[in-house]
């Protein structure tokens, strides 16, 4: 048997061999290589775009947040500020209502004691004529009949009684 093995290829099948993964080579790089590459940069810009819109989106998100604490806080302290100037008012003017109602009713004891006063002074004056009248009566049953000593002590001492001393001499 005779086998004939030769260990150094020969040099045209090298080059055919040379040649043929050059084919390939182009074959899969025109054909599956930039196609397949060209589509994972895609898909790469594709994932890059939405990872940046997600951020954009989320500081959007952030600020609006803040916006609305802010805006919050402002409603908040608006309303803190409306309950207090209507606890002021309510105070003034209940403050307001007091004074009214002490001046009221300083005028209206005013306006009694006036009264009073003039009442007073009516009846001073009344019980002075009922007085002098009585004692013009007194005078004339004096003088009318004649009387002894202990009836006109009497008469005078009821005289007295009815009028008060002290009152009808002021």
């Amino acid at each position: 048997m005779d086998f004939n093995i030769n260990v150094i290829p020969d040099l045209q099948s090298m080059v055919i061999t040379a040649i043929t993964l050059l084919i390939l080579y182009l074959i899969y790089k025109k054909f599956l290589y930039l196609p397949v590459s060209m589509y994972l940069q895609e898909r790469r810009n594709y994932i890059q775009s939405e990872i940046s819109e997600a951020k954009s989106l989320k500081e959007q998100a952030i600020m609006l947040k803040q916006d609305q604490e802010a805006y919050l806080n402002n409603v908040q302290r608006q309303g803190q500020e409306i309950i207090e100037n209507a606890r002021k008012f309510s105070e003034e003017m209940r403050a307001n209502i007091i004074a009214e109602a002490k001046k009221e009713a300083r005028e209206i004891i005013l306006k009694a004691e006036m009264d009073i006063e003039r009442q007073k002074k009516a009846a001073l004056e009344e019980i002075k004529i009922q007085s002098i009248d009585m004692a013009i009566l007194i005078a004339s049953k004096i003088m009318e009949e004649q009387i002894n000593l202990d009836k006109q002590e009497f008469l005078i001492d009821k005289f007295i009684n009815e009028v008060g001393t002290s009152e009808w001499l002021s």
